[in-house]
């Protein structure tokens, strides 16, 4: 694969993120701070890879997964991206709005951007595993920006789940459902990658209307 090639497919992956997260540094410094500590709770929920590896490795890692293991997978998700989510808002963010809310999402959403997305990309060309090209990668990069608006939308039902805790709740069930249909769709459908894709685009535009709604919501909140 061509560098420039490379660089486009991350500038779609990455741009419209990094854009947003410029804005906000420009409109408030506090908020980058902000952005920081989503990406940071994202990392942190991560140690659910502690329970999900040595199971995985015990089944003998077969290819696909089994359902029932990529519906444990998305349980864990939810629980610990969204548990961390609530601990870190309730405790270091002490203005519950909606920007806010926006900016913590975006920073989870940015950071797995860079770790899920750009990294293996260029561990693998480094490595010279396997040739990629570009119409094999464009999905991905796309996925990485419809992901961005679930991240968004799941902190904002969190820190809605604040003042609400059984709003918590819905958002630990929507990050569930989003990581269990997806994946399963992918391994076990006949669908094509693009239209993977459209079932991510769909849940992406429910995580829209969402962040539509909680702004009406945090707003009255305040009030």
């Amino acid at each position: 694969m061509q560098i420039s090639v490379l660089l486009f497919l991350f500038a779609i992956a990455l741009v419209p993120t990094a854009s947003v997260v410029i804005y906000l540094r420009i409109r408030n410094k506090k908020l980058l701070a902000i952005v920081g500590l989503g990406a940071f709770a994202w990392l942190v929920a991560l140690i659910r890879s502690a329970i999900l590896q040595p199971t995985y490795l015990f089944i003998g890692s077969p290819q696909p997964p089994p359902i029932w293991f990529i519906g444990f997978s998305a349980v864990l998700a939810g629980i610990f991206e969204e548990g961390f989510r609530y601990k870190f808002l309730k405790s270091f963010v002490e203005e519950r709005t909606w920007l806010n809310g926006v900016a913590f999402g975006l920073g989870a959403a940015f950071l797995e951007i860079l770790l899920i997305y750009c990294i293996p990309i260029i561990k693998i060309l480094i490595m010279a595993q396997e040739s990629l090209n570009f119409l094999d990668m464009l999905p991905g990069a796309v996925e990485r920006n419809l992901a961005v608006l679930i991240h968004v939308g799941c902190a904002l039902l969190v820190m809605h789940s604040l003042r609400n805790r059984w709003i918590l709740g819905i958002a630990v069930f929507f990050h569930s459902i989003v990581d269990f249909v997806v994946p399963t769709i992918g391994y076990y459908s006949s669908l094509t990658t693009w239209q993977v894709e459209s079932i991510v685009a769909i849940f992406a535009g429910v995580a829209l209307v969402i962040v539509y709604l909680e702004k009406i919501f945090l707003s009255k909140l305040l009030v």
